[in-house]
C-alpha cells in the first residue's frame, strides 16, 4: 500500500471495512449498503486491494465527473498522483497506466471492455458504485459481470454498493452475495417545506431560497435544478442585485476545468447552481445548505417517436434525501424543499431504472455480441420488457447489424465503435464510401443533441450545421465565437473530440462527396425517412406513420428528408417537430434499400364510393409514390366492397325493412318450431348472401336489400323455406281484401294492425303455424289509433266491441258501426257500405 503523507480525514465507513474485507473474502461477491456520505467510494476499494487482492480494482461510476473527482482523492488520501496506482478511464480521457491497481471507470468503458474480453484479466474485483442509480449501462454490467463469474472466473470478485437501493432483489439476483450494511451517522438537517404551492418561476423561487439559505446559514450553498437553462436562469437572477457569494454552474456539459472549480472549496462563500451530478455520486465540500427545486430532467422513450426525449419530471422521495444529504456532510445543515410536506408524500419513493424508460438499442446488440443469444433470454436484472427489445431488433435488423445467423460483419464493427449503433452504422458506410473522416464530423454532431443554444433561431440542415461547426473550430476553438453562432461551446468541443477520435486514418476523398455522405447518413437512419404531404408543405409523415412538422417553407424544401433529430413537443401532441433533417435523394432508396421498397396494386372508395385502382410504391410503409384511377381487378373490389358493408350491413344496404322483417319471420320460426333447425340471420349471415351479389360490382349503391333476402331465403333448407311461407307469412289476407303486413318482431309477438271495419264478418281471429299461435291484433279506430290489441277476436266482439261502439258511432259518424259485426260486410274504407247481413 501506498500510504499518504498525511493521515486522512477519518470516515463513517472506516469502522466498517474489516467486517466488509472479511465478508467479501468469504464469497468474494458482496452488496453493500451504505448511507450517502459515509466514505464507500473512496475507502473500500482500497481496503478490498490492500487485503491482498492479486491484480487489479475496477471501480464503476455513473457519471465522467464523478470518476475523475474520485480518483484524486483516493490518489491524494493514497500519497500518489493520478494515473499512477490510482487512475481513471472516461470517455474521450484516459488517466491510467500499467501499474495502476484502482482505476474508476465509467459504465460504458467497462461494458466495452467486457465486450472485448468477458474473462477481464488482470482485475481481480469490480466495485460498481451508486448502483441505485440504475442507468441501463450499470444494469448491463452487472448481468454480464454475475454471467462471466459464472462461466469464466469464479474468482473474480464483485461488490455492488449503493445508498438508497433495495438490497433483497440484488442479493437474491446475484445468489451468492453477502449483505453488509453500513449505518453511518450524520449531521442532523433540518428540513423545510413551502407553505403553500407557489406558481412563481423556477429560477425565481430558487433564487429567493438561496438568498434565504444565505442569510440564515454560515456555508456554502447547494441548489438542485433540472437542467442548464434553469441554472442560467437563477445565476442571472441571483446577480440582480448580487447575491453576495460566488456563483458557480455544475453541470454535465461544462470544462472539466469549470466542474472542477465548483466542487472545490473557495476562499469566498460559494453557491453552486447544479443538476443531479451533485445528488450522490459527488462530494461538493463546504455545503452548509441545500435548496432543491425538487425536479428532473429524465430520458424516456417515446415508441410513437421513435427516440428517448428528455421530460421535466419530479424527483423521487428518495432521491430528494440524496440531495438533502449533502448538507449534512460536514456538520448540521438545513434543506430548503420547494415543494409543499403534502407534495412530498404523493412523490415516487425510488427513481425509475433506465432499462425501464430508454432506448435499449445499444445494450441490445452488446448482449447479442456478449452472451450470443437474443436480449430476450439473456439474465437482466430487470427485464426491459418485450416491446423494447422488439423495437431494438427492429431497428438492429434495418441496420444490418443482425442477421439469420445472428451478429453480422456489421454488427461486429459497430461494438468496435463507441456509438449508438445508428451513429456506428453511417461511419462504417463511410469507410466504404470514401468518406470517413467527413462524416465524422456529422456523426460528432449528431451525439451532441444540445449543441445548438436554445435563444437563437436553430439551424435545421445537417450539412449547413457541420459547416457552422467547421467554421467555428477551424482556426482553433473560440468559445465566444461558439456562442455568436448559437453554438453550447462545450457540445461545440464534444464534437471536435468526438470527430477526432472516430474520424480513422483510412483513404478519404479530397473533397468530401455530398450525395456519398447522404447515402452514408441514409443507412443508420432508414427508419426516419419522411415525405411532405404536398410540395412545400410543413407536414410529413415518417416511416411506422408518426406525423412531423418540418421546418418553415424554404427552408430545406426537398420532399424526401432524413428526421434526424425530433423535438419532444409533448406526450400528447399528434406530430412531432423536426430539429435536424438532411434531404435525400429518392434514388438512393431504390440503390440502398431495394429490399425494402414495393409496389403495391390496392383497390380503395373514392369520394363518391366508388371503387378505383391505387397503385402505391412504398418503402417499408412509408408511400413515395401513388397514381389512382382506373377499374381495379373485380375480386379486389368484390372483397373491399364485403371489407366495407362487414362493417354495417344494416346500415349500407338501401330499404333494410325488408331485410330486418324477414330476419324476424326467421328468428319468430325458428323459436315456434325449433325442430325445422333455421339458422340465425347475423350480420354474417347477411354478408355471406350478398357477397355473389357484389361480383362484377364497383360501388355498393344500388344494392338491394330485397335481393339480399332473396339470397338468404334460397339459402335455407327446402323444409324451412315451405314452413316461412306456410306457417309465418310476410302477410296476413284480411277478409276486406287487403294483405296486411305481419310485424314479427313486435313485443306483444306477431302482430297485424288493421281498423275494425276490415275484420267485420270474422268471427275468430287469425292464427300462424297451422293454427297453433294466434296472432295478435291491433284494433284500430277510423283515425288509425289503437282501439285494442288482442289474440282473441271473439271475446273483444263480444265484451269489448258493445261498449265502444257508442262512443265510435259519435265521433265517426260516417263510418258503419253494425251491432253485430260478425254478420257485417268487411271494407277497407270502414263506410256505409258495412251492413248487417
Amino acid at each position: 500500500m501506498v500510504r499518504s503523507q498525511g493521515a486522512p480525514q477519518p470516515l463513517p465507513i472506516d469502522a466498517a471495512l474489516p467486517d466488509i474485507v472479511a465478508a467479501f473474502a468469504r464469497s468474494r461477491c458482496l452488496v453493500l449498503a451504505a448511507a450517502p456520505g459515509s466514505g464507500k467510494t473512496t475507502r473500500v476499494p482500497g481496503a478490498l486491494l490492500d487485503a491482498g487482492l492479486d491484480g487489479a480494482v475496477v471501480v464503476l461510476e455513473p457519471r465522467r465527473l464523478a470518476a475523475r473527482a474520485a480518483a484524486r482523492r483516493v490518489a491524494s488520501e493514497r500519497g500518489g498522483r493520478v494515473g499512477d496506482e490510482v487512475g481513471y478511464q472516461v470517455r474521450h480521457e484516459r488517466r491510467a497506466g500499467t501499474h495502476t491497481r484502482i482505476r474508476f471507470v465509467t459504465e460504458g468503458v467497462l461494458v466495452r471492455q467486457l465486450l472485448a474480453d468477458p474473462s477481464l484479466p488482470g482485475v481481480a474485483a469490480v466495485v460498481l458504485d451508486e448502483f441505485h442509480e440504475r442507468h441501463l449501462e450499470g444494469d448491463l454490467a452487472l448481468a454480464m459481470l454475475r454471467e462471466v463469474r459464472e462461466t469464466l472466473r469464479e474468482d473474480l470478485g464483485l461488490v455492488v454498493m449503493s445508498a438508497t437501493l433495495d438490497a433483497a432483489p440484488l442479493c437474491a439476483f446475484l445468489g451468492d452475495a453477502e449483505l453488509v450494511e453500513v449505518d453511518a451517522p450524520s449531521h442532523p438537517v433540518r428540513t423545510e417545506y413551502a407553505v403553500r404551492p407557489d406558481q412563481r418561476s423556477m429560477p425565481d423561487r430558487v433564487a429567493r431560497a438561496v438568498r434565504r439559505a444565505l442569510a440564515e446559514t454560515d456555508g456554502d450553498v447547494l441548489a438542485f435544478l433540472p437542467g442548464r437553462g434553469e441554472i442560467a436562469a437563477t445565476a442571472a437572477a441571483l446577480q440582480s442585485p448580487p447575491c453576495g457569494a460566488l456563483v458557480l454552474p455544475l453541470h454535465g456539459q461544462l470544462d472539466p476545468a469549470e466542474q472542477d472549480l465548483a466542487i472545490a472549496r473557495q476562499p469566498e462563500r460559494r453557491v453552486v447552481l447544479s443538476t443531479n451530478l451533485a445528488e450522490s455520486s459527488l462530494t461538493v465540500a463546504g455545503v452548509a445548505a441545500v435548496v432543491d427545486a425538487g425536479w428532473v430532467r429524465r430520458l424516456r422513450h417515446d415508441p410513437a417517436r421513435g427516440l428517448d426525449a428528455l421530460r421535466l419530471e419530479p424527483i423521487s422521495r428518495a432521491s430528494a434525501d440524496q440531495r438533502r444529504g449533502r448538507a449534512g456532510r460536514e456538520g448540521p445543515g438545513v434543506c430548503y424543499r420547494l415543494w409543499t410536506a403534502a407534495e412530498d408524500r404523493a412523490r415516487a419513493a425510488h427513481e425509475p431504472p433506465d432499462v425501464t424508460r430508454v432506448d435499449v438499442t445499444a445494450a441490445v446488440l452488446q448482449v447479442r455480441a456478449f452472451a450470443g443469444v437474443s436480449a430476450a433470454r439473456f439474465g437482466w436484472f430487470q427485464h426491459p420488457g418485450p416491446a423494447a427489445i422488439e423495437r431494438a431488433d427492429r431497428l438492429l435488423a434495418r441496420l444490418g447489424a443482425v442477421d439469420a445467423a445472428g451478429l453480422s460483419d456489421v454488427g461486429e464493427a459497430m461494438l468496435g465503435l463507441p456509438l449508438h449503433p445508428r451513429l456506428a452504422r453511417v461511419l462504417i458506410e463511410a469507410d466504404r464510401r470514401r468518406c470517413r473522416r467527413a462524416a465524422a464530423g456529422l456523426v460528432a454532431l449528431l451525439a451532441e443533441p444540445r449543441l445548438q443554444r436554445g435563444d437563437v433561431e436553430p439551424i435545421v440542415d445537417a450539412f449547413e450545421l457541420l459547416d457552422l461547426v467547421e467554421e467555428v473550430t477551424r482556426r482553433g476553438f473560440d468559445a465566444r465565437a461558439a456562442r455568436a453562432h448559437g453554438l453550447e461551446p462545450a457540445a461545440v468541443r464534444g464534437v471536435v473530440e468526438t470527430r477526432q477520435r472516430v474520424a480513422g486514418r483510412g483513404p478519404d476523398r479530397v473533397e468530401a462527396d455530398v450525395n456519398a455522405l447522404g447515402r452514408a447518413l441514409l443507412t443508420g437512419f432508414p427508419d426516419r425517412v419522411a415525405r411532405r404531404a404536398a410540395a412545400h408543405a410543413r407536414d410529413a409523415v415518417m416511416v411506422g406513420g408518426r406525423g412531423l412538422q418540418l421546418p418553415t417553407e424554404g427552408v430545406l424544401d426537398a420532399d424526401l428528408v432524413v428526421a434526424l433529430q425530433l423535438a419532444d413537443v409533448g406526450a400528447k401532441q399528434a406530430r412531432s417537430r423536426v430539429s435536424l433533417l438532411a434531404s435525400i435523394d429518392p434514388a438512393w432508396l431504390n440503390e440502398m434499400f431495394a429490399d425494402l421498397i414495393e409496389t403495391t396494386e390496392d383497390a380503395e372508395l373514392d369520394g363518391r364510393e366508388v371503387v378505383v385502382r391505387v397503385r402505391r410504391r412504398r418503402f417499408v410503409d412509408l408511400v413515395l409514390e401513388e397514381k389512382r384511377g382506373g377499374r381495379p381487378d373485380p375480386d379486389a373490389a368484390q372483397q373491399l366492397l364485403l371489407t366495407v358493408l362487414r362493417a354495417d350491413p344494416f346500415g349500407r344496404l338501401a330499404g333494410d325493412e325488408d331485410l330486418q322483417r324477414f330476419r324476424a319471420r326467421v328468428a319468430w320460426l325458428r323459436e315456434a318450431v325449433p325442430d325445422l333447425g333455421l339458422p340465425v340471420i347475423d350480420e354474417a349471415a347477411v354478408v355471406a348472401a350478398a357477397e355473389p351479389l357484389l361480383a362484377g360490382r364497383d360501388r355498393l349503391a344500388g344494392l338491394r336489400a330485397a335481393d339480399v333476402v332473396a339470397q338468404l331465403e334460397y339459402a335455407l333448407p327446402a323444409t324451412g323455406r315451405r314452413a316461412l311461407q306456410q306457417d309465418a307469412p310476410e302477410r296476413l289476407l284480411l277478409p276486406s281484401g287487403r294483405r296486411a303486413p305481419i310485424d314479427y318482431a313486435a313485443a306483444a309477438g306477431p302482430t297485424v294492425a288493421a281498423r275494425i271495419q276490415e275484420l267485420f264478418g270474422s268471427r275468430a281471429g287469425p292464427a300462424l303455424a297451422a293454427g297453433r299461435q294466434p296472432l295478435v291484433l291491433e284494433l284500430l279506430a277510423p283515425n288509425r289509433r289503437p282501439v285494442q290489441v288482442t289474440r282473441d277476436l271473439a271475446s273483444f266482439w263480444d265484451n269489448v266491441y258493445p261498449s265502444v261502439r257508442s262512443e265510435l258511432r259519435r265521433r265517426y259518424p260516417k263510418h258503419a258501426w253494425p251491432e253485430d259485426p260478425r254478420a257485417a260486410a268487411p271494407t277497407r274504407a270502414g263506410g256505409r257500405r258495412a251492413r248487417n247481413r
